[in-house]
């Protein structure tokens, strides 16, 4: 199980680099779908402020990978 100051450490990796899930799992050596879990059950837990602004930079990546696909069918 992962420290709660591994999850914190990591939420600000993300913030810090406007990291997605997949950046931070790369980096970290750990699932996507861990990554994902622990920041969203964990974190609002720990940090609520900093659960904000993750998911605000979640938000903008969902955003933006959308938009990404739009380009990618119009073409």
């Amino acid at each position: 199980m992962v420290k709660d100051s591994e999850v914190l450490e990591m939420a600000r990796y993300m913030i810090s680099e406007n990291a997605t899930i997949r950046q931070t799992a790369d980096y970290y050596g750990k699932g996507k779908t861990t990554i994902h879990k622990w920041i969203t059950e964990r974190l609002c837990k720990l940090n609520k402020e900093l659960y904000n602004q993750v998911e605000t930079l979640l938000a903008n990546n969902k955003v933006e990978s959308v938009n990404r696909a739009r380009e990618f069918i119009r073409r």
